[in-house]
């Protein structure tokens, strides 16, 4: 049940990311990069459930059962703080590209288009 939750918690922390995100103006490039993380992230999951299920159905007492919660524990803790780890990079790498400043969905007006909009009146000639 344990690994279920937190299956589930893991499905919708990476939604949240996705839509953050998706404020973001960005490069194919840099799309590829989200993407193949994102799938990276999945497949990881994906192994280490399944690493579960089968060292569950192998159980055959309390402990061994035990066990394999803690070991799949530790496998999805591990592959949280590497999901936390790839994001803040993620974000630090945003941060230091010419260009996107104030592309972080932190306020109105703060994006490159207000930044020309408030250097430029709108007149006719």
């Amino acid at each position: 049940m344990k690994l279920l939750t937190l299956g589930i918690v893991f499905v919708f922390s990476l939604s949240v990311f996705a839509e953050g995100e998706g404020k973001m103006k960005d490069s194919p490039e840099m799309f590829g990069e989200r993407k193949e993380k994102a799938l990276e992230h999945i497949t990881t999951r994906i192994n280490a459930l399944t690493e579960a299920k089968t060292c569950i159905s192998a159980a055959q007492d309390a402990n061994a059962l035990k066990e394999c919660n803690k070991s799949a524990h530790q496998k999805m803790m591990a592959a949280r703080k590497n999901f936390r780890d790839d994001r803040k990079a993620f974000k630090e790498k945003m941060k230091g590209m010419k260009g996107m400043k104030g592309m972080h969905g932190k306020g109105k007006g703060k994006g490159p288009m207000a930044d020309d909009a408030a250097g430029e009146e709108m007149t006719e000639e």
